[in-house]
């Protein structure tokens, strides 16, 4: 583990969804998706709705948004999969059940939509009939509750919904077949270069979960999760029967896929190379059926429906995020049995930050807020600009390092969430930010920092003086936020590039046989992908007792922040058989430690 050995507002963006749109001009297919908790709106037949949040239950979670039946004004909701069926209030319960085209029932399937009680970029669902009441859920029930400015801030948030639509960029899916009723995965579930890709009855595995990633113009790359490897029509063939395998990204039209609506919650999967359907083999119905490519025959064997990754594997990100105040810069460590991570906090959107928190979790899912560790009350020598913080423990003790006005500070305490104290009264290092902190398996410490131009000091046992020269490091385009970790004898130097108020803000990264270099450069480790951006200024944690390893990184807040409103998001990292790291796709998903 790098290190000796973030608070969840369960904010759920417009992305953890399978959504399917419907012919232009038609009604969309939807999900509806709580902003308080994630979970959908799906039914069971002819009965009360409910929430979930288990990805295989929302093929009954797809809904036909239409005009209101008893005002043009406002909407209803048709199950997509139950035609006929509409959600409607009825004892201030909202259930499923048949239109019988009466008055009554037209005025209880309406609703109006208004800007979320609970999030105004979101939507929440006012009665036509009952005007003041709104769809809210307690628990996994959905009723109707009455609801004004004074009601609590949760019971906003319960009433509070997201309508989600058509694919979503580097988002995770199953990908189902009509006829058969089985998803896509590879034979086996190999990782391997070439490997087949076949139908196999739907399961939870990282080889029957796909990445779509958007390229434009409703073409997307789809990836398997496992083995962070493309689909391919092998040898980029343009015959009918061509084989799917799974293959290394290279750009290839062969690798891009278009996605086409069939009205119905169904699409056609279509190469671009080759301009034929992805289709199972004869239409067989057998697990390990081939999927290769076909002309368009019309056949049900051709038709995919996608359905998000079940939430018992994935959580979504961000990690921590806050409305209205910027959390970047972060580092984690796993101790006492519990993790804890450390952001820049900042409750303005100046970087004039006077303090910083600590948050911390038992599942690296659901994070709580610590309090306070550090501020100008504490560090007098200095009153504005703490950020970057770095943790290490080391004899009992932990040590926090951060950036200062410009310099690099250091505190000590006897527990993770403090209380820290100052032990020198003065910086650490002067004129420098942004510093990490590694010690090598032979117990030495090593204080990485810099702006523009890496450097590195060795520390002392104490871990708060330094010994012996400052050395440059090569980190080809780095900006700031220097990283080093190590695995099965190699180390891993990595750094953010451009600036951090830039879409552009990413992480590159160099592998080396030293913590003091040389480093042969790699490239890019983690970049942005469609709404996600100014993905850097990162850290990388091991998970206990495995070669589990994520990479947890700040991007501007989704919507609308910038580089001075950011939130955290993780990612799992795949290394390949080299000890090279795959490029990481930021998501609004995770795939959660194994516990």
């Amino acid at each position: 583990m790098r290190h000796s050995n973030p608070k969840n507002t369960n904010k759920q963006v417009a992305a953890l969804a399978a959504v399917f749109a419907l012919l232009a001009g038609a009604a969309h297919a939807k999900s509806i998706q709580s902003y308080s908790d994630g979970g959908y709106i799906v039914h069971a037949g002819e009965s009360p709705a409910i929430l979930v949040t288990d990805g295989f239950q929302q093929s009954n979670g797809q809904w036909k948004k239409v005009a209101g039946l008893a005002s043009s004004d406002c909407v209803s909701f048709e199950s997509v999969y139950s035609a006929g069926y509409y959600l409607r209030h009825y004892n201030f319960e909202v259930i499923l059940t048949k239109n019988d085209n009466s008055q009554v029932f037209r005025e209880d399937a309406t609703f109006c939509e208004r800007p979320g009680l609970g999030e105004v970029n979101h939507t929440s669902f006012e009665a036509y009939n009952y005007p003041g009441y709104y769809i809210k859920h307690s628990g996994t029930r959905l009723g109707l509750i009455e609801l004004d400015a004074a009601s609590s801030e949760q019971a906003k948030r319960d009433a509070t919904f997201s309508l989600i639509d058509d694919v979503v960029d580097g988002q995770i899916y199953y990908i189902q077949n009509r006829n058969s009723g089985k998803c896509l995965r590879t034979l086996d579930s190999s990782t391997a270069d070439a490997a087949s890709i076949v139908q196999y009855s739907c399961g939870h595995s990282d080889a029957e979960q796909w990445q779509f990633k958007s390229i434009g113009n409703h073409e997307y790359n789809i990836i398997q999760v496992g083995s962070g490897k493309f689909a391919d029509i092998d040898g980029a063939s343009t015959s009918a029967g061509g084989n799917n395998i799974i293959w290394p990204g290279n750009g290839r039209d062969n690798q891009k896929w278009e996605v086409v609506d069939q009205g119905d919650g169904f699409f056609h999967i279509v190469n671009v190379h080759s301009g034929l359907l992805l289709d199972i083999s004869s239409g067989s119905s057998a697990d390990n059926a081939n999927n290769i490519q076909w002309p368009d025959n019309q056949g049900t064997n051709q038709d995919w429906r996608f359905i998000h990754a079940s939430i018992d594997n994935f959580s979504s990100n961000p990690i921590l995020s806050e409305v209205g105040v910027d959390l970047a810069d972060p580092d984690v460590i796993y101790a006492n049995n519990r993790f804890y991570l450390y952001p820049t906090t900042v409750p303005s959107r100046d970087w004039l930050s006077t303090n910083m928190h600590v948050y911390s979790s038992s599942d690296f899912v659901n994070w709580q807020d610590d309090g306070e560790i550090v501020s100008n009350q504490n560090f007098t020598w200095e009153d504005i600009k703490f950020w970057a913080p770095a943790i290490e423990a080391r004899n009992g003790k932990f040590y926090f390092y951060f950036s200062l006005n410009h310099n690099i500070a250091v505190a000590v305490a006897d527990s993770p969430t403090g209380p820290f104290t100052d032990p020198l009264g003065a910086p650490l290092v002067s004129g420098h930010i942004d510093p990490d902190v590694f010690v090598d398996d032979d117990g030495q410490g090593y204080l990485y920092y810099g702006q523009g131009y890496p450097r590195v000091k060795r520390l002392n046992e104490d871990m708060i003086s330094t010994t012996g020269p400052e050395i440059a490091l090569e980190a080809p385009n780095m900006r700031e936020g220097i990283y080093m970790f190590k695995r099965n004898g190699v180390y891993y130097l990595s750094w953010s590039v451009d600036d951090a108020r830039s879409d552009n803000y990413h992480v590159e990264y160099s592998m080396g046989q030293s913590p003091l270099g040389p480093f042969e450069y790699q490239g890019v480790l983690l970049e942005k992908a469609g709404e996600l951006v100014g993905t850097g200024h990162h850290s990388i944690i091991q998970m206990p007792d495995s070669d589990d390893w994520y990479i947890v990184y700040h991007r501007h807040f989704v919507p609308d922040g910038g580089g001075q409103y950011r939130e955290i998001a993780t990612q799992r990292l795949t290394f390949n058989s080299d000890g090279t790291i795959q490029q990481v796709v930021p998501q609004h998903t995770f795939k959660k430690p194994v516990q």
